[in-house]
């Protein structure tokens, strides 16, 4: 999405603000949103791993930004890959981000700036969890563009998922995108993954994504029947498989957790390995090399790598993952480096 002669990834469309001014960041659109859940209609306009691209030689930037949801939200600024400042923003202020380009870029020989994945000129500010707003860029005359297509990485990825997808910018989506050189586009939503229909066709219709991966099912446990799960996921996959029949799909199964060896069985940890078989089963009956499983015990390869609650990974347990995950999409397709 190119607004305001700046790129904004994984942000379907900034949206003019009615309570307070500027533009709303979301990464679904309005439509879309007043579709799901209640929680779901709140998480889908955080703009957790939504950057502010752009390309600029000002010796000074300004930019303009406030947070709806969150104080004190992390907010990381890079010149490239390289990491350049964090900053704090504070709720419902205007918070004024002063940027000045890195002086050490020019005391090396150019080529040593190694590329990785973003050209070393190009801006990046990258949000975490919370609902951004945007209130302006000011470059002080300059001339202000958004990035060329070489100057970023060439692929993208598309996750969709629970909590543990929509994580935060240390979650395994981040850290796996890093070791495979692509974009990712966070989709996931906290606690509200119910596969609707229109987020189906919502995320079918985005044609921007060389592949996904589709986290289904730790979020419909305690409300949907095994059959509705079924229904809903299978009707997900064939959207998106419809629209996209050569483009790779990797579905996961439900992450480790505390479900898996209750000291009792409850209804909870019963449907769980009910949706794993679904899953298993959905992916079966494609044989299609472009859809496949994704066990998520492969990913999340240690039990401690959990949090205190037994569900959520720490910071360790996404590093595993990312690690986990970028390994078996290496092998699962074939365009990856």
């Amino acid at each position: 999405m190119i607004f305001k002669n700046c790129q904004f990834h994984n942000i379907t469309e900034p949206e003019q603000c009615e309570f307070g001014g500027g533009y709303l960041l979301p990464r679904y659109p309005r439509e879309v949103r007043a579709s799901l859940s209640e929680r779901g209609r709140l998480v889908a306009l955080e703009s957790t791993g939504g950057e502010i691209r752009f390309v600029c030689d000002s010796q000074n930037i300004r930019l303009f930004l406030s947070t709806m949801d969150n104080d004190n939200g992390e907010l990381r600024v890079y010149r490239g890959d390289y990491i350049h400042s964090t900053h704090g923003l504070q709720r419902g202020v205007i918070n004024t981000i002063h940027l000045t380009p890195p002086e050490r870029f020019n005391e090396i020989q150019p080529q040593h700036l190694t590329r990785r994945m973003f050209s070393p000129n190009l801006w990046r500010i990258q949000f975490d969890r919370y609902c951004a707003l945007f209130h302006g860029i000011d470059v002080f005359g300059h001339k202000l563009r958004a990035p060329l297509a070489e100057e970023k990485p060439k692929l993208r990825w598309l996750a969709y998922g629970s909590s543990i997808t929509h994580s935060h910018i240390n979650g395994y989506p981040q850290q796996a995108a890093w070791r495979l050189k692509v974009d990712v586009l966070n989709k996931g939503l906290s606690g509200s993954c119910h596969c609707e229909k229109k987020v189906a066709h919502f995320l079918a219709e985005k044609s921007e994504w060389d592949f996904a991966t589709l986290e289904l099912g730790i979020n419909m446990r305690g409300k949907y029947s095994t059959d509705e799960f079924k229904s809903r996921a299978d009707y997900l996959v064939k959207t998106l498989k419809n629209k996209h029949p050569k483009k790779p799909i990797g579905i996961i199964t439900i992450f480790p957790n505390l479900w898996d060896t209750p000291l009792q069985e409850s209804s909870e940890s019963i449907r769980q390995k009910e949706y794993n078989e679904v899953l298993r089963a959905i992916t079966a009956d494609y044989h299609d090399q472009n859809l496949f499983l994704i066990e998520g015990k492969d990913i999340l390869t240690e039990f401690t790598g959990l949090a205190f609650d037994l569900l959520h990974p720490s910071i360790i347990g996404h590093t595993i993952m990312g690690e986990n995950l970028a390994r078996i999409l290496r092998e699962k397709i074939s365009f990856l480096e």
